[in-house]
């Protein structure tokens, strides 16, 4: 998404004295008047020349002047030389600062501006979008990216960088003591610690409710933070459980009470006893507690894992 956050103001430099100043890409025929160039019967709109580049100026020779006059058929007794100047601006930290608040939309969010385009801008609007930001503060969070943005104005845009860091307090779960793969996570185990993070960090881990009873896809040693993708699902079922089952076939559908053979995540096919009839059936964990059962030809499990005995 675009985000507008400050128009580069006309007025906010000085014109070189004695030049036509302009802001637009192109030196028109109704600027001429200001310096004592009258051309009847043109559109004011029409194209005299190219505006130079912001902040910089060019001489118009009396020859140039007079070639366009004739081309147009304009009479113009006394072609003369003058002088064009693009006005321009130049980017400050605070105005970069006020962009990139806008931009990142965290309010506690820590910038440090390291450095920028130091050229001179057509005055516009300043934008700095997600897609234009390369890198994401390495391990720490830290290191300084590169964001690119543009100053636009109607009809055109001009590039500009900054190079900051970005940084924002992000509170995550660690581990307070080695916790071992395939083991459920208990919640001495585990801590919380605050610290700064990239500015565009996903979500952390923050509630101990997030990790006690998950279980670590690897060894996680003591000061780790604790990922999501570290960890396996959270069980919905454990062995021994009595589980609402609900037996499928067509449009037919008969609910029981079962005990969970082996613990189970959403999405997992586990053992099932029926204890009302002795039974032992396979189901798909579909919730905390529930369990379905679909019997017959049409049954589609989906891509479900049949785990192993999981007793601790």
């Amino acid at each position: 998404m675009w985000v507008p956050v400050w128009a580069l103001a006309a007025s906010a430099i000085a014109s070189g004295a004695g030049c036509l100043v302009v802001d637009d890409d192109y030196v028109r025929v109704g600027d001429l008047h200001r310096v004592g160039i009258e051309l009847q019967g043109l559109d004011p709109q029409t194209r005299f020349s190219a505006a130079p580049a912001a902040g910089m100026s060019k001489i118009v020779t009396a020859a140039e002047a007079g070639r366009f006059a004739s081309l147009h058929g304009a009479a113009l007794p006394e072609p003369r030389e003058f002088c064009v100047e693009r006005r321009g601006v130049s980017l400050t930290k605070e105005l970069l600062l006020k962009a990139l608040e806008g931009a990142v939309g965290d309010p506690e969010a820590v910038i440090e501006i390291l450095d920028f385009s130091k050229r001179k801008f057509p005055p516009g609007e300043l934008r700095f979008v997600r897609s234009g930001l390369s890198g994401t503060g390495g391990l720490s969070g830290a290191e300084p990216v590169l964001w690119r943005g543009l100053v636009v104005r109607p009809g055109s845009s001009t590039p500009v960088w900054v190079k900051a860091r970005l940084l924002k307090k992000q509170t995550r779960i660690v581990a307070v003591a080695p916790l071992r793969a395939g083991a459920s996570i208990r919640l001495e185990q585990i801590g919380r610690r605050t610290e700064m993070a990239f500015a565009f960090a996903p979500a952390a881990l923050s509630r101990f409710d997030q990790v006690v009873g998950r279980r670590p896809r690897r060894l996680i040693r003591a000061g780790e933070t604790l990922k999501p993708e570290a960890l396996f699902p959270a069980r919905e079922v454990e062995k021994g459980e009595t589980v609402s089952a609900s037996a499928i076939s067509g449009e037919v559908q008969l609910r029981f009470e079962a005990r969970a053979e082996a613990a189970g995540s959403r999405g997992e096919a586990i053992p099932l006893l029926n204890t009302a009839t002795g039974k032992r059936v396979r189901g798909v964990v579909t919730g905390r507690g529930s369990v379905e059962i679909r019997t017959g030809p049409e049954q589609q499990w989906g891509p479900t894992v049949i785990p192993p005995d999981r007793s601790q």
